[in-house]
């Protein structure tokens, strides 16, 4: 069988929707080897080397492609690749086709829920789209419980054809098992007090202000520091002058998008807790990957993050930062309680593995290649 999916996302910079991807494909690659297995991409940054049968990049802006592709109808993955049995976008966009089947990742329409959460740009271009590629999609993909009803009810498409594969954590993500494994990430950046983490990138759904606030009440109390590691993104022009009032510009280290996943899984594992206050998530992979380093994790009562956490994390309301400051806190000065709920995280996170998750991906290719037999 032929499979041809987008692996835009797949960048040496990836965010969450990029992981996702590289992670069932490389699962889905080692389980079914006799599979030919190949890519599209677009954009100024060229995926990174996937071993693929066959990929193409095209060096032109993605949203200048996908014009393309609705009004003339050329350059489809499907003509350029030599043809394929099922054709998987895996970023919200199903490019036209017309003798292969299609299926569609949808991660979460946070940006049709609250359009100010999300940059014009992305509104106008996915708003108009992500219905009609849904409605002609032999099957839609998402990543939890919670989005696919989102999907179903916004996209007006039926339950049956939305399917829920979950993301996991890479297997590197684990304890620390040395101080000098635990240390490594501060010794890296300076770091000289306990810290609180948050991962991802800044940007406004992710509720940073509230998280500012919260740790402004921590930083009043002790010698702490808060690390905010990902890329400054939509909505955060008021970032350096909040930092400023709450007074707590030299206690919050901002990292920028960190360099490697082991640097990543190191600051997990130094961090004395993980923050994740997002008002909206479709999965929320770094949550799941702090988890899996034995972090002890608290997040926002939002979304699809209970459904990731169960009752190994502690959940506040996103737009309380008394409470958030609360938890932090004490995970902050508290090393025995840290210790519990980061062991509780550890366990729960074993529920999700990338291998039962290329499983149910590779039963939903060959469901809907046999379709078109």
């Amino acid at each position: 069988m032929r499979i041809a999916l987008d692996i835009t996302p797949v960048t040496a910079q990836r965010t969450g929707v990029g992981e996702y991807v590289y992670q069932l494909l490389r699962h889905c690659a080692r389980q079914r080897k006799e599979y030919v297995w190949m890519g599209w991409s677009s954009g100024r940054n060229r995926p990174i080397r996937l071993g693929l049968r066959r990929s193409i990049h095209l060096p032109v802006p993605t949203r200048l492609l996908h014009g393309v592709w609705r009004t003339l109808g050329i350059l489809s993955p499907e003509a350029l690749l030599g043809g394929a049995d099922v054709a998987h976008g895996t970023n919200y966009v199903l490019p036209p086709l017309r003798h292969t089947r299609g299926i569609l990742n949808i991660y979460d329409l946070a940006f049709m829920i609250r359009p100010e959460w999300s940059s014009p740009k992305i509104r106008r271009h996915f708003s108009r789209t992500v219905m009609e590629d849904a409605a002609r999609a032999d099957a839609v993909i998402t990543c939890s419980e919670y989005s696919k009803k989102d999907i179903a009810r916004l996209c007006r498409i039926p339950e049956h054809k939305i399917h829920v594969i979950y993301g996991a954590a890479d297997p590197l993500f684990t304890p620390a098992e040395t101080d000098e494994e635990r240390m490594a990430f501060a010794r890296r950046y300076g770091i000289t007090t306990p810290y609180a983490l948050y991962v991802g990138t800044l940007e406004s759904r992710k509720n940073i202000f509230t998280l500012l606030e919260a740790f402004s009440r921590v930083a009043r109390h002790g010698n702490a520091s808060l690390v905010l590691a990902g890329r400054i993104g939509w909505g955060m022009e008021q970032l350096a002058e909040t930092l400023n009032r709450l007074g707590i510009a030299d206690r919050v280290i901002i990292t920028g998008y960190l360099p490697d996943r082991e640097t990543v899984r190191d600051a997990c594992r130094g961090a004395a807790c993980f923050v994740m206050p997002s008002w909206y998530e479709g999965f929320g992979l770094p949550l799941l990957e702090a988890m899996a380093c034995g972090c002890a994790c608290v997040a926002a009562n939002t979304s699809s993050l209970p459904e990731v956490g169960g009752d190994a994390v502690r959940y506040v309301e996103p737009d309380d930062p008394e409470a958030l400051g609360g938890v932090m806190r004490e995970w902050l000065e508290d090393r025995d309680s840290r210790s519990y709920w980061g062991h509780r995280a550890l366990e729960a996170s074993r529920r999700f593995s990338w291998e039962d998750s290329a499983e149910r991906l590779l039963e939903l290719y060959e469901r809907v290649a046999a379709c078109g037999r």
